[in-house]
């Protein structure tokens, strides 16, 4: 399967996440100030419920769900649009699966020669995907500038660099 820029584009899937995360930060927003609504009054009421409410919900789903990944989002959709990334070609060395029936893709994950090596950190596969590597396989990791986590996984063999971005291919990590 051939990697190209509107590959790498479509595979980040930000517009609907960009849209479900929106939501979280709309409604972390706005759920504080239910208290000045239903009450129509400004009083120290009022205020405590506020404040313990934008603890509750505001913190949490707006900012930290909400709105901090939609500006995560946005700036990698960015980065990869105006060709502020490189990919990392790298080699899958080990494999590591625990049997969790709940959730078999978060427990399928591939340790990389280079990656891993740098950060000591290996990283989760889809289990449809998992099944089929093996050792020696190679491994594309895109990434852009202000994340040290890759954005995209290509793993396997079946993967291939267009023209255009074998100029962003690195041997290396930064």
């Amino acid at each position: 399967m051939k990697i190209t820029k509107n590959k790498l584009l479509n595979d980040v899937h930000l517009t609907g996440r960009i849209i479900f995360l929106s939501i979280f930060a709309f409604c972390g927003i706005m759920i504080p100030f239910i208290p000045f609504i239903t009450l129509n009054e400004f009083n120290i009421n009022s205020i405590i419920s506020f404040l313990v409410l934008f603890c509750v919900f505001g913190i949490p789903f707006g900012y930290f769900i909400g709105i901090r990944n939609v500006v995560y989002s946005v700036r990698v959709n960015h980065s990869i649009k105006n060709g502020s990334f490189y990919i990392l070609e790298d080699e899958i060395i080990d494999f590591y699966a625990t049997q969790d029936e709940s959730s078999p893709d978060s427990h399928c994950k591939i340790e990389l020669k280079i990656y891993s090596e740098k950060t000591n950190k290996i990283i989760p596969v889809k289990y449809k995907v998992f099944r089929k590597l093996k050792k020696g396989d190679k491994c594309f990791l895109v990434f852009v500038q202000f994340s040290k986590k890759p954005v995209i996984v290509y793993p396997g063999n079946e993967y291939f660099l267009d023209d255009e971005l074998k100029t962003r291919l690195r041997q290396n990590m930064m």
